[in-house]
């Protein structure tokens, strides 16, 4: 890919954006990409912005990581007994199918406010990484497998070898799936649930003073924060990709 072509397209996006603006000319619908930018750099200056990114990512990320950690450990339960599948499958798939909207009100009204995003994180991810990677197990290599039983190869090389190759795929489009939809529920919960010094929090406070320039700073916020932990995550996932398959 040419490495100029992403920096294109934000420049192409940012000119819709501006053109928009410009058309509908009324801050109060859509804040121009130079109002945005200073509520952004006034947010900063105020030493709001950073502290609350800090807290919400680090609530976001500890259930997007416990969700990942339980989706994994019930999808590789579930590929070993056939009964469990059905009882793990029935409650991840319902996890999926509920509204995040009733999760964040039934937290609300069972654990409070405080780990909202947290927890709302932690649903949202484990079913995607849960359903993923239990699609992979049942993709196994079969002829591999029988291959290494017939050779009385060691679990930790057939992990290694055979069963992790064949998951990897399935393994880094449910965390980058996942990580996206860990961000959005997470902060969707802070906004209604409002908990104080959050991105949740800001962005209510700038809806409450019609101030569309500081929601959208908050949001600019949040797919910068985002950007930059999916990069981070993608290339961990590169460097730590299984190799040759070879036994």
């Amino acid at each position: 890919m040419n490495k100029y072509l992403k920096p294109a397209a934000v420049v192409f996006w940012i000119a819709v954006w501006q053109l928009l603006s410009f058309l509908v000319n009324n801050p109060l619908v859509i804040a121009s990409p130079a109002e945005t930018f200073t509520s952004y750099v006034r947010l900063l200056k105020e030493g709001v912005l950073i502290p609350s990114v800090f807290k919400s990512t680090l609530f976001i990320l500890c259930g997007f990581a416990l969700g990942s950690f339980t989706g994994a450990a019930a999808a590789v339960i579930s590929s070993l007994k056939e009964k469990a599948e059905v009882f793990i499958g029935m409650l991840m798939r319902t996890m999926q199918t509920i509204p995040v909207a009733a999760f964040i009100i039934l937290v609300l009204i069972s654990a409070g406010n405080g780990f909202v995003s947290l927890i709302i994180s932690f649903f949202v991810t484990a079913p995607v990484v849960y359903l993923s990677l239990l699609q992979g197990l049942k993709a196994a290599d079969s002829d591999m497998e029988e291959m290494a039983e017939i050779f009385n190869i060691s679990f930790g090389k057939r992990f290694k070898y055979i069963i992790l190759p064949g998951l990897w795929p399935h393994l880094t489009a449910a965390l980058e799936n996942s990580l996206g939809m860990s961000f959005k529920s997470g902060v969707a919960a802070e906004v209604i649930g409002q908990p104080l010094g959050t991105i949740g929090n800001g962005m209510y406070r700038g809806k409450i003073y019609l101030a569309t320039d500081e929601v959208l700073a908050w949001t600019a916020a949040v797919v910068i924060t985002a950007a930059i932990i999916r990069w981070v995550m993608k290339y961990l996932l590169k460097k730590l990709e299984p190799g040759d398959r070879s036994l």
